[in-house]
């Protein structure tokens, strides 16, 4: 009934003076009205933070290309993880450079959320910036790479390879992972490498990865790394890969 009333004013008003349960209600009215200005008045200017965070998530959803300058202004504020994630629905590659500041932002959602984002905007044009966040400090953000990388197929490999020696070791061993599920052959040599790490868990993952990739020339490569590594974990993946290359 609202919707088809078309009462953006009396909406609004009625958004500050209900409870939550209400206001996400009529929250969701003007997003099907596509009511950006009123949308971008509430998640600035409403005093609860609930209705701000629905307002700016609207704000994404409309399909409006209005959104974008009341989004831009919010990547300055603390509901900056909202922002970016809505700017990567309605933003367009101009949007790249603001997007591409909140990788390295204080919070991990946000980084997150600017990283996803980037891959909206971007395409493979910052996959750089993408395979460095495997070796993001906080976990959320380095296995939220990961879809997208193996999405980008040869290029995404192309680049891991490039950046892998630049990787802290969490970021390694998601890369060892990835070269695997993209049956990327040219990164034969990390893995051998990897095999001789002196961290199990590096062993563990080339391991992994050399099951995925096949190949008969493994089965005496692994024979030797197994007279050589100490930890059970990684003679038992051994022992199941060299099982499958037979």
């Amino acid at each position: 009934s609202l919707v088809v009333s078309e009462q953006v004013e009396d909406i609004t008003q009625a958004i500050f003076e209900n409870n939550w349960r209400t206001r996400e209600g009529l929250i969701d009215v003007l997003e099907r009205l596509r009511a950006v200005s009123a949308l971008a008045d509430i998640a600035t200017q409403h005093p609860k933070l609930d209705a701000q965070r629905l307002a700016i998530r609207s704000l994404g959803r409309v399909e409006d290309k209005a959104a974008q300058i009341p989004l831009r202004a919010l990547l300055r504020s603390n509901h900056r993880d909202l922002a970016v994630e809505a700017l990567g629905v309605v933003g367009d590659v101009s949007d790249v450079v603001r997007v591409r500041a909140l990788l390295k932002d204080e919070r991990a959602d946000v980084r997150r959320r600017a990283a996803l984002a980037l891959v909206k905007l971007a395409g493979h044009e910052h996959l750089k910036d993408l395979v460095l966040l495997l070796g993001d400090p906080h976990h959320s953000v380095r296995f939220a790479m990961l879809e997208p990388l193996v999405s980008f197929g040869e290029q995404g490999a192309q680049t891991l390879f490039s950046v892998y020696p630049h990787l802290p070791v969490v970021g390694k061993l998601l890369a060892l992972r990835l070269f695997g599920q993209l049956h990327f052959a040219p990164a034969s040599p990390i893995l051998e490498d990897a095999l001789r790490d002196d961290l199990w868990p590096v062993q563990l993952a080339a391991v992994q990865s050399i099951g995925n990739l096949g190949g008969m020339r493994w089965g005496a490569i692994l024979k030797k790394a197994q007279n050589k590594v100490s930890s059970p974990v990684v003679i038992r993946a051994i022992q199941d890969v060299l099982e499958q290359l037979q």
